[in-house]
């Protein structure tokens, strides 16, 4: 899987562990922090592709990771 942030920038560590340094980093700055996780499809020409998303909020901020074929 590719998984790369919303801004296009791709992810090189496995996302587990891009995942549990965003957890370790936010809670350790005090915040507060709420993980979404979701998916959606789409039929392209017979082909259907997949997409998955993880979002992080905070009060302050929010970080996206998507996943795309």
């Amino acid at each position: 899987m590719l998984w790369r942030k919303f801004n296009g920038e791709l992810i090189t560590d496995p996302i587990k562990k891009s995942v549990e340094e965003v957890i370790v980093r936010e809670t350790a700055q005090g915040n507060r922090l709420k993980v979404c996780i979701g998916t959606d499809s789409q039929v392209k020409m017979g082909e259907t592709e997949f997409a998955t998303v993880i979002v992080f909020f905070t009060r302050r901020k929010r970080r996206f990771y998507v996943y795309s074929p």
